[in-house]
C-alpha cells in the first residue's frame, strides 16, 4: 500500500470545490449553451481560492497525524463504517488498526504519495486553471508534508532499531565474552540471529502494511545497527586471534545477510568498524597459524549462510524490489476510477 483510497476521493473533492469557486467568481460565462468562455477573476478572489485550497490541505495533513496517533478515532474506539469498495471488500480490514505502528506505517505511506504525485498534480493544475504562479505556497507545503514524515517515520524506525540495537550490544559487550582469550569460533553466537530475527519482523510488519516503505525502513535501521557495533566494539581494548575472528566472523555474518540493505553510510561504517578490530587485535607467540585460522572462520561462515537461508530469505534480493522501490502499490483499497486511469499517464 503507497496510499490509501481517501487521497483519491480528497483530490476529486478539491478539485470540485476549486472548479466552483471559480465558477461562482464569473471564471467562466455559463449563459451561453455553447462552448463556455472563460473569463479573468479579480486577483483578490484568485488569492482566496488558493488560499481555501492550501487550508484544506494544512488541514488534511493534520487530520493524518491525527490518525497516527494515540488520540486517533479508531484508537479510541471511534471508528468510523469502512467503505466497501467495488471489488466487494476492503485491504485494511485485514489489518488491525488499532495497533499503533500499523497506523503510522499506513499515514507514513500516504505522506509519501501526497508529497510524489498527489499535492504537485493538484497545484499544477491550479497554476494553469488560475493562471498564477504559487511556488513560495508550493515549496512551503512540501516542507511541512516532509517535516510531518520525517517525525512519523522516526517515531516509528527509532524504536524498533533501539530494541534491535539493544540486542546487539547484549552479545558484543556480555560479561562472559573475553575477546581477548576466547578461542578460534566454529558457529556465531545466538544473539546475532536474535539481531537479525527482530529485523524479520520488522520486515513482515512492514511488506504487510506498507511494502513500498520497506528499502527505507530497513536501509535506516541497518545503519543504526553498524553504528551500534561500531559503537561497542569501540569498548574492547584488545582482541586476541580468537576474539579478531569470532568479531569478524559475526559482523562479516550480519553484513552479508543484511547486504540488500547496506547503504553506503553502513558501508562506511562497517568498513572503520573491521579496521578497529584489525587495529585493536594483540598478536600473540602461536599466532602463526592465522592463515588457517582465517580459512576455518571462512567455511564457518559459509555454512552458516547455508544453514540461515531459509529463515533470512527474505532479506535477499527478489524481482519485486525494483517495483518496490519506484513506489509501486501492492495493496490497494478498490479499484481505480477511469479518471485516475488517465490521471495515471500523467504521473
Amino acid at each position: 500500500m503507497s496510499a490509501t483510497h481517501h487521497l483519491d476521493q480528497m483530490e476529486l473533492f478539491q478539485r470540485h470545490l476549486t472548479t466552483a469557486g471559480f465558477k461562482l467568481a464569473g471564471g467562466v460565462d455559463l449563459s451561453s449553451s455553447a462552448l463556455a468562455k472563460q473569463n479573468p477573476i479579480p486577483r483578490a478572489i484568485v488569492q482566496k481560492v488558493i488560499k481555501a485550497l492550501f487550508d484544506a490541505l494544512y488541514a488534511f495533513l493534520d487530520g493524518l497525524v491525527l490518525l497516527a496517533s494515540d488520540e486517533s478515532p479508531i484508537a479510541i474506539g471511534k471508528m468510523l463504517t469502512m467503505e466497501v469498495s467495488s471489488t466487494g471488500s476492503n485491504l485494511l480490514e485485514l489489518l488491525d488498526l488499532q495497533d499503533r505502528d500499523t497506523r503510522k506505517l499506513i499515514v507514513i505511506s500516504n505522506f509519501t504519495y501526497l508529497k510524489n504525485i498527489v499535492i504537485p498534480s493538484m497545484l499544477n493544475e491550479l497554476e494553469t486553471a488560475l493562471g498564477v504562479s504559487i511556488l513560495e505556497e508550493r515549496q512551503a507545503l512540501l516542507n511541512s508534508v516532509q517535516d510531518r514524515d520525517r517525525v512519523l517515520f522516526d517515531s516509528y524506525v527509532k524504536p524498533q532499531s533501539r530494541a534491535a540495537m539493544d540486542i546487539l550490544r547484549s552479545g558484543i559487550l556480555d560479561n562472559n565474552m573475553d575477546w581477548y582469550e576466547t578461542p578460534q569460533p566454529t558457529e556465531i553466537r545466538p544473539y546475532m540471529y536474535q539481531t537479525l530475527m527482530y529485523l524479520v519482523g520488522i520486515h513482515a510488519q512492514v511488506t504487510s502494511v506498507a511494502e513500498p516503505l520497506l528499502d527505507r525502513i530497513l536501509n535506516t535501521a541497518v545503519v543504526e545497527l553498524a553504528e551500534e557495533a561500531l559503537r561497542c566494539f569501540r569498548q574492547v581494548k584488545r582482541f586476541g586471534m580468537g576474539g579478531m575472528l569470532r568479531a569478524t566472523l559475526e559482523i562479516e555474518f550480519m553484513h552479508q545477510t543484511l547486504g540488500r540493505y547496506v547503504t553506503p553510510s553502513a558501508a562506511k561504517t562497517l568498513s572503520d568498524l573491521y579496521n578497529k578490530i584489525s587495529q585493536a587485535y594483540s598478536r600473540r607467540p602461536g599466532d602463526e597459524n592465522l592463515q588457517s585460522n582465517l580459512d576455518g572462520v571462512k567455511k564457518t561462515l559459509a555454512d552458516t549462510r547455508r544453514a540461515t537461508g531459509i529463515k533470512f530469505l527474505c532479506f535477499r534480493h527478489t524481482k519485486s524490489s525494483s517495483s518496490r522501490s519506484a513506489g509501486s502499490r501492492t495493496h490497494k483499497e478498490g479499484s481505480r476510477s477511469a479518471k485516475e486511469s488517465k490521471d495515471s499517464n500523467r504521473q
